[in-house]
């Protein structure tokens, strides 16, 4: 929520749909909170026909100025209209209003219910309720516009590189890699020479040694680009803004809501999977189960995992490690023997999925039977990496769930791989 009167004050054009608010000039606000708990049951019905329109506005809510929302107030109902098949596409289940409403639409396409009556104007003699009754409801702002209403881009719009300054300086070295990274990767994809030159000449205005990082990794000398004469100069960065780095502001003191998997054969110790998943799930993240088969797992002990997994000593996976790529996990665990390695060495899914966990930077949980395999994949005997614990006892159980909460090694990159 600004003010406009604070908005006047900006070295920016809130209007600007390019531009955004730092959190340290506007704090964040909470003003509700939603809650995820479930996935639609149908997915065609609830998430396929959604219809949203920004002319959809509650009363007492009014739309900006934003030139980008101006132009879908008009383009969404004709977008809707035809996605949907016809004007009532607002009467299909997911896009009803969930309270009484009132409004003299009738007929068209598809009409989901069959108004009676005889009435379908307003305001009118009969005694029906009229859409234009202003008593108890919310009414629009007003507001005062000043000058003069012209086709053309605010001057105020006109500064296209000091964000762009702002962002990248606000990353830390870690993200400011990743971004340079995918500059030169998408750059690369890119068929003309001239146009990459050109996206160095862009770069060079919002940090010099990004764009000669960049150009280095495409064989440019950035240095020697020319680089655009821009509508507005970017202006130094005084006050860098630490909100719109992901790794300075989250959280790293906890696992909740995260997935771990755990891959476990023939012979795992049950007593190590049922203190791990008590852990896991005491610090309130998930532990799933990954094998190379979906049959039941005979597990090393009998009864421990009583009230935990079922108990006995059998156990279902809960997918196939070859179905579930290792990036898509926040940490791995494996609790394989010796000769349950031994057999799944030539599994080249495996050796992938344990490869990428260590290449993405993944926390890896393992007992002394499964250093093969992580050797074939590429993690050394002695990794000297804080991520590859041990959780054979329960200290190592324990320094996993602490390690799990940075959510990469961060450290690791350089060994993985070559930045620029």
């Amino acid at each position: 929520m600004i003010p406009p009167e604070l908005a006047a004050t900006f070295d920016f054009d809130i209007l600007d749909a390019t531009k955004l608010v730092p959190e340290e000039m506007v704090p964040v606000q909470p003003i509700g909170k939603l809650v995820l708990n479930r996935n639609p049951p149908n997915f065609f019905a609830e998430t396929e026909q959604i219809a949203f329109h920004p002319g959809n506005l509650p009363p007492g809510i009014d739309a900006s100025n934003d030139p980008l929302l101006q132009g879908r107030l008009f383009s969404y109902i004709d977008t809707q209209i035809t996605r949907l098949g016809g004007p009532n596409f607002h009467e299909i289940p997911i896009n009803r209003p969930q309270c009484p409403y009132r409004n003299f639409q009738r007929d068209g396409f598809m009409r989901q219910n069959n108004p009676g009556g005889r009435i379908n104007y307003s305001p009118n003699s009969a005694g029906q309720p009229s859409e234009t009754d202003t008593r108890n409801r919310f009414m629009g702002r007003h507001r005062q516009e000043n000058g003069f209403t012209v086709r053309a881009r605010s001057a105020s719009f006109a500064d296209h590189y000091t964000q762009a300054r702002l962002f990248y300086l606000s990353q830390t070295p870690t993200e400011r890699t990743h971004i340079i990274s995918a500059l030169i990767t998408e750059l690369s994809l890119v068929d003309r020479v001239s146009i990459r030159e050109r996206m160095l000449g862009h770069l060079r205005l919002i940090d010099g040694n990004m764009a000669t990082r960049v150009g280095l990794g495409l064989g440019i000398d950035a240095t020697t680009i020319i680089p655009p004469t821009p509508l507005a100069a970017p202006r130094e960065i005084k006050n860098t803004s630490p909100a719109l780095s992901i790794l300075a502001s989250s959280p790293n003191d906890t696992i909740a809501g995260r997935m771990i998997g755990c891959v476990i054969g023939n012979g795992t110790d049950a007593s190590i999977l049922a203190s791990l998943r008590t852990a896991v799930h005491a610090a309130g993240a998930k532990l799933l189960l990954l094998s190379r088969t979906m049959a039941e797992v005979q597990l090393k002990g009998d009864g421990v995992l009583s009230g935990l997994i079922g108990g006995g000593n059998h156990i279902a996976p809960d997918f196939l490690y070859s179905a579930k790529q290792s990036a898509g996990w926040d940490a791995i665990v494996l609790l394989l023997t010796k000769d349950t390695t031994t057999a799944l060495l030539k599994d080249s899914a495996l050796v992938s999925f344990v490869g990428d966990a260590w290449g993405h930077l993944k926390v890896i949980g393992h007992v002394p039977g499964s250093q093969a395999l992580m050797t074939k994949a590429g993690i050394p005997p002695s990794p000297n990496d804080e991520g590859v614990i041990d959780v054979s006892g329960s200290a190592g159980v324990a320094s996993f769930i602490e390690t799990s909460k940075k959510l990469k090694i961060w450290d690791r990159e350089p060994k993985v791989h070559i930045l620029p």
